[in-house]
C-alpha cells in the first residue's frame, strides 16, 4: 500500500478549508471523518457548524483562554480567524518574541516574573520591576543644553552672559560654554548674507555643539536659532546626548531692536546691514511651548524688564538647570535616547572567542566535579578566590551543559543597546555564565 499523502485543499482566497489523505481508495475526508466523494462540494467551515465547533474547540484548548476572560474561538475562516494562515504567523512571530524576550530577561538577571510569562499576574510583576529599577536610578544636575533664540539684536548675548554668570554662581564646580558665532571667529553679516553662507553656519554651530555636548557641563547656543527646524535639531542632540534642555527666548519687539541696531553701529560695534536685518526678522519663527524642541520655554523681555542675573525668568532657568531630580520628580524632565539614537557598542575583537573559552572552561569544571562525585550530587563547585560558587541543586548531564552553553551564548550576543554590555573579558563572561547557571538549574 503505498504512503498516504497529506494535502490540503483551498479556495480562491487562500485559506485552507479541509484536510484530505489520498489513499488508494480515494481521498478521505479527516474532519468529517468519513471517505470524500469526488461529486460531492468542498466542506465550508463557515457554513458546517460541525466543522466550526470542532475547530473552536481545538483552539481553545491549544491557546487556552484570552486576555478578558472568554475562549479563544474566533472565526475559523474569517481573514484575522484561529486557523487562518496569517493568524497562525502572527502568533508564531508573537510567541517567539515572548520566548527570546524570556530567556534574555534571564541572560540578563531579571526574573521569570519580570519578564513576562502567559499569566496577566506576571505582567504585573515586571512593571513591579521596572518601576523598582527606575526608582534607583539618579540624575546629576550638571548637564544641559541651552538654546538661546531671538530677533537680531534683541539682546541675546547679554542674557547668555548673565544666564553663564548666574550658573557660575550658584554652583562653584560647574563648566559653562557658550557657543555663537564670534566663538568661531564668524562675522553676522559674512554670516547671514545669503541662503547658502547661512545654511553652513548653521553646520557648522550644529558641529561644535555635538562635539561639545556632554553629561559634565552646559552648553548655551547664542545665536538666531530663528527656524523651528534648527532648534529640533539642536533638541535631538540633546536626546542622544541624555542631557537636558530648554529654550531661553528673548520676547523683543522689532522696533526696539532695530533702534538698538542703530546705536551699535554709531558706537562702531558689530551690527546688521538694514537688508540683512529686515530679511532675518522676517523669515523669523516664534518658539511655541506645545512643541517638545520648544519646551520648556523661557521668556525673557529685556526691552521691559532689562537683562540681570537676578531676574525672575534667569532664576528660573538656573533652577530648572541646577536641581537634582530622581525618578519621582516631575517639574524637570532629563531627555533619555532611544535604540535609534544611540551609537553601536564596539565591542573587542577577540570578545567572542573569550566567552567562548570561559564558558567551555565552567562546562569542563561541573563535569569533573560531577566526576569525582562518583555520581553523588554535588552542592557547590568553587572556580577560583574572586569567581562566584557554582551551585547545583542536582545532576546535570553534559548534553544540558552544552544546551544551556549555546543559549547563553547566542543571548550574550544579542543585548539590546539600552542593556548592558556583552562581557569584554574571560572573568566577566565566567561571572555572568555562573550566575545564569545558578537560575537555569535552580528553576
Amino acid at each position: 500500500m503505498p504512503k498516504p499523502i497529506l494535502s490540503t485543499a483551498h479556495v480562491r482566497t487562500g485559506q485552507p478549508i479541509g484536510l484530505f489523505f489520498f489513499c488508494v481508495n480515494g481521498p478521505f475526508d479527516l474532519l468529517n471523518m468519513k471517505p470524500y466523494l469526488q461529486n460531492s462540494p468542498i466542506p465550508n467551515p463557515q457554513s458546517n457548524p460541525g466543522i466550526r465547533l470542532r475547530r473552536q474547540a481545538a483552539a481553545a484548548r491549544r491557546y487556552g483562554p484570552t486576555a478578558d476572560g472568554d475562549t479563544a474561538t474566533g472565526s475559523c475562516g474569517g481573514r484575522w480567524g484561529l486557523c487562518s494562515r496569517r493568524g497562525r504567523r502572527a502568533r508564531g512571530r508573537s510567541g517567539r518574541q515572548a520566548a527570546w524576550a524570556r530567556c534574555g530577561a534571564a541572560a540578563l538577571g531579571i526574573g521569570a516574573a519580570a519578564a513576562g510569562g502567559r499569566q496577566p499576574a506576571q505582567q504585573g510583576s515586571r512593571q513591579q520591576a521596572v518601576r523598582q529599577a527606575g526608582q534607583q536610578q539618579v540624575y546629576t544636575f550638571s548637564m544641559a543644553l541651552v538654546v538661546i533664540c531671538g530677533q537680531p539684536c534683541s539682546g541675546k548675548s547679554a542674557a547668555a552672559a548673565c544666564l553663564a554668570a548666574a550658573l557660575c554662581s550658584s554652583t562653584s564646580d560647574l563648566t559653562v560654554r557658550i557657543i555663537d558665532e564670534s566663538s568661531l571667529h564668524l562675522g553676522r553679516n559674512d554670516s547671514y548674507k545669503d541662503m547658502v553662507v547661512e545654511k553652513n553656519l548653521r553646520g557648522v554651530l550644529r558641529s561644535e555643539v555635538d562635539r561639545s555636548v556632554s553629561r559634565d557641563s552646559i552648553i548655551v547656543v547664542d545665536s538666531l536659532n530663528n527656524i523651528k527646524g534648527y532648534r529640533y535639531e539642536l533638541w535631538c542632540l540633546a536626546r542622544a546626548s541624555g542631557i537636558r534642555y530648554c529654550v531661553l527666548f528673548c520676547d523683543t519687539e522689532v522696533d526696539h531692536c532695530r533702534e538698538w541696531n542703530t546705536k551699535r553701529q554709531e558706537k562702531g560695534e558689530p551690527t546688521y546691514d538694514n537688508n540683512i536685518f529686515d530679511d532675518l526678522v522676517s523669515r523669523f519663527e516664534k518658539p511655541d511651548r506645545r512643541n517638545r524642541w520648544d519646551s520648556p520655554l523661557f521668556e525673557l523681555f529685556p526691552s521691559r524688564d532689562g537683562v540681570m542675573e537676578s531676574s525672575p525668568v534667569i532664576a528660573e532657568a538656573v533652577s530648572y538647570l541646577t536641581k537634582k531630580v530622581d525618578s519621582k520628580t516631575r517639574d524637570v524632565k532629563v531627555l533619555q535616547p532611544t535604540i535609534a539614537t544611540q551609537t553601536a557598542r564596539t565591542t573587542e575583537a577577540n570578545s567572542l572567542y573569550e566567552m567562548d573559552k570561559a564558558t567551555q572552561e565552567v562546562i569542563n569544571a561541573i563535569v569533573e566535579a560531577q566526576s569525582c562525585g562518583l555520581g553523588l550530587p554535588v552542592n557547590k563547585i568553587s572556580l577560583g578566590p574572586d569567581l562566584p560558587t557554582i551551585c547545583l541543586q542536582r545532576s546535570v548531564g553534559l548534553p544540558e551543559l552544552r544546551s544551556l552553553r549555546r543559549t547563553f551564548i547566542k543571548l550574550a550576543g544579542q543585548y539590546s543597546l539600552s542593556g548592558p554590555p556583552p562581557p569584554a573579558d574571560a572573568d566577566s563572561a565566567t561571572r555572568m555564565f555562573v550566575d545564569y547557571l545558578n537560575r537555569e538549574i535552580s528553576s
